[in-house]
């Protein structure tokens, strides 16, 4: 049920009253400047409302409406802080006052709001059964709205921090305040009902001695009657009949005083009940405040153990790192190793690559070499042609010469034969004749023959001398192409067949070279594309590969025209 904010801030400003000040008020007006209210604050906490707190709150404000707002903010933001730092409670859903409308014009729902704060304090505190204990002292009323202030900023506090035993506490909390609130208008019932019997009884009491007032004036005049000793029928009826009224109500009375007592006593259990709920609540306020200061070092102790898992967690993550740093060390270390493997490798690679040069700048001074031996080759094959053909004619020359001559050395033994025949027959003739005409035959044909003889020998001495002039031609002239071909003194056939011999033997070994600078190229790209993953290692030995290739093939070309040269 919700309280009009009037009705709320007179019950709140009565409950105020129950806190003695140095300053004393009448009205609410003078709540306006904030001091009354820092005082009480004092008092329900002088820890954290101490000294230095209270002298930031002016009490010389005056008129002025600004300092007392300024005044009444210091006031607001101390009860949250409180309830924020020492209750552990959010005030996030209560409502925020108009302070400024409460320090100008005392706006009373601004009071009631900022009361209702402080009566939270006071019931939260550490002395909350002393301030509780002041709230059952008040009137009835004012007790029935405090409560629902209380339960109605016990609904809108948030707590920062809940636990099940704060929990438990609270529902304890609103059960018990539900059950005193249930023992109060029980109470106010009985009390009611024994006002009633009350003046039931006193208007019994009333009639009845009026009754018997009556009976003693009936008896005053029955004795006079009797004494006078007149008798009457009727008014010896009438005094029974209020005889047996009287005892009647005698008994109503006696009955309602039974009741008075039984609604006396039980009165007295339902107080009884209601000092027990009082006592349970300041029980229970006590174990709230206990709860308050376990939940307290539960906060404590969970921001401990936050910060324990923090920095647990903290320390796991170094000790990851850690492991970590200590793995990329190792894997630093593997790759320095690497590293320097691979320089050695790259060094040797480079030595293989400065050899591959090396041998490449060989193999083209080589290949050049081989194909200027082999032009020569060419040549000497075209002048070993030549020479041969014209050994050839000179062969064919010689035996025409050596038939000659052998003709020649027939018709010479065939003419000393014939001179020899002539000898003797002249030499007959002169034995048989000794004359002198016969000598002087004889002597004629002696030097006839001897004329034709020198003829001849002249003849066969000038074709000696020039075949001999020409032989002498030929081998000057072979004599100086070997001088220009640097080929050494040997006979024509000999001197070329041992000049192929060595051009063969030579592209033979230049041959061999090649390919044992394929296979140290070979190698050699081998441990660089193993040693490095370079993409301009494998441009510079696929280049030198296609090089190698090209020369390969090159010198496969030169080498096949140079058999086919041989050949022919």
């Amino acid at each position: 049920m919700e309280v009009p904010p009037a009705e709320l801030c007179d019950s709140l400003l009565t409950w105020l009253r129950t806190f003695p000040v140095e300053k004393s008020w009448e009205n609410a007006m003078e709540l306006r400047d904030g001091v009354i209210l820092a005082q009480v604050l004092q008092q329900i906490d002088p820890v954290w409302f101490d000294g230095t707190w209270m002298a930031r709150i002016r009490g010389d404000t005056g008129d002025n409406w600004r300092l007392k707002a300024s005044n009444l903010k210091k006031v607001y933001k101390g009860i949250l802080d409180f309830y924020h730092e020492v209750l552990c409670q959010d005030l996030t859903e209560f409502p925020s006052p108009d302070l400024s409308g409460f320090a100008e014009r005392g706006d009373r729902v601004a009071m009631a709001r900022v009361l209702q704060l402080i009566l939270g304090c006071a019931i939260s505190c550490q002395h909350k059964h002393m301030y509780i204990q002041r709230i059952m002292l008040l009137e009835e009323s004012v007790q029935h709205v405090v409560m629902a202030t209380i339960q109605e900023l016990i609904t809108k506090e948030v707590p920062t921090a809940t636990g099940d035993g704060y929990a438990d506490l609270e529902r304890q909390l609103k059960s018990a305040l539900d059950e005193l609130e249930e023992v109060m208008s029980t109470r106010d019932e009985f009390a009611q009902r024994c006002h009633t019997l009350d003046a039931q009884v006193a208007a019994l009491q009333e009639e009845r001695s009026s009754l018997l007032a009556e009976n003693q004036q009936l008896l005053e005049r029955l004795n006079q009657s009797e004494s006078s000793e007149l008798t009457s029928t009727p008014l010896d009826r009438r005094c029974s009949q209020l005889q047996l009224q009287v005892e009647q109500l005698q008994e109503e009375m006696y009955r309602l005083e039974a009741t008075k007592e039984e609604l006396r006593v039980k009165g007295e259990r339902q107080e009884r009940e209601r000092v027990e709920l009082s006592l349970r609540l300041e029980e229970l306020a006590e174990r709230a405040a206990e709860t308050q200061s376990l939940r307290d070092e539960l906060d404590v102790l969970r921001h401990t153990a936050d910060k324990a898992n923090r920095l647990e967690a903290t320390v796991d993550g170094y000790r990851r790192r850690l492991e970590e740093l200590g793995e990329l060390r190792r894997q630093v270390r593997l790759l320095e190793e690497r590293e320097a493997e691979r320089e050695k490798q790259a060094q040797a690679a480079g030595d293989e690559v400065r050899k591959a040069v090396s041998a490449r700048t060989t193999a083209d001074t080589l290949r050049r070499e081989l194909l200027e031996w082999q032009e020569r080759g060419a040549e000497l094959e075209v002048r070993l042609q030549q020479a041969e053909q014209k050994l050839k004619v000179e062969a064919e020359q010689r035996k025409t010469l050596e038939k000659e001559k052998e003709r020649l050395l027939k018709e010479r033994h065939l003419l000393k034969e014939l001179a020899d025949d002539l000898r003797c027959s002249l030499a007959q003739q002169r034995t048989l004749d000794p004359s002198s005409s016969a000598g002087s035959h004889e002597h004629s044909l002696d030097s006839e023959a001897d004329d034709t003889l020198r003829q001849k020998l002249v003849r066969f001495v000038e074709e000696n001398s020039m075949l001999k002039a020409r032989q002498t031609d030929e081998r000057d002239k072979w004599t100086e192409e070997e001088k220009l071909v640097d080929v050494p003194d040997f006979p024509e056939l000999e001197r070329s067949m041992r000049w192929r011999e060595t051009l063969e033997s030579e592209n033979r070994e230049l041959r061999e070279r090649v390919r044992q600078l394929e296979r140290e190229i070979g190698v050699m790209g081998e441990r660089i594309l193993l040693s490095e993953s370079s993409e301009d290692l494998k441009e510079k030995l696929e280049k030198q590969l296609e090089d190698v290739q090209k020369t390969r093939a090159h010198f496969a070309e030169k080498q096949k025209e140079m058999e086919l040269t041989c050949k022919l």
